[in-house]
């Protein structure tokens, strides 16, 4: 007999509402009583199943879930209700502290001061996210960047960035031109 998991009880429910072409919000799965997952769980796996063309939603911070092109069968980028653009930032509303963040993803907040080094940091409820030595200018600007883990966070603002820009404490493969590849 198979182990189900709790994330597979996600995708699960997910795909029943998809097969069923069913709009649903996050909250709907993550509140039936046989998915046990934190609402970060349930939400990773439903962009996993967006990233696969099995669901859809209408902008990147929607909230509503729907069939995507694999489930409709449809060529996926062929609609105008493709997941989301790379270039979309999430915004640090519902960011608590450093452990909500998702390594990877790309958020947008404001440099609300520097550190006696020179880096960036931006504030959350819990502490700040160090984004590195950045031009001075940026303080109380809004910028983009990129999550890498701790509380680390790499520029994506270019216009705030040299080309010697690096986050201290950052594996190499986030700072080498990482600007240029977003």
């Amino acid at each position: 007999m198979t182990k189900r998991t709790g994330r597979d009880l996600v995708w699960h429910q997910a795909l029943q509402h998809a097969k069923n072409e069913e709009s649903f919000y996050l909250d709907e799965i993550v509140q039936l009583e046989e998915v046990d997952v934190s609402k970060r769980t349930a939400r990773d796996t439903l962009r996993t199943l967006a990233d696969l063309g099995w669901l859809a939603k209408d902008t990147r911070h929607a909230h509503q879930w729907r069939p995507g092109p694999q489930v409709l069968n449809e060529e996926m980028g062929s609609t105008e209700h493709t997941t989301s653009d790379s270039h979309d930032a999430i915004s640090l509303d519902s960011i608590d502290n450093a452990t909500h963040f998702t390594e990877g993803e790309v958020y947008v907040g404001t440099v609300d001061r520097f550190s006696n080094s020179g880096d960036g940091l931006i504030e959350i409820p819990s502490g700040h996210i160090n984004v590195g030595p950045i031009d001075v200018s940026a303080k109380g600007e809004t910028i983009q960047f990129k999550f890498v883990g701790g509380t680390y966070g790499l520029c994506l603002s270019e216009q705030y960035t040299d080309t010697e820009y690096s986050v201290p404490g950052v594996h190499s493969e986030y700072t080498e031109s990482s600007n240029s590849s977003e």
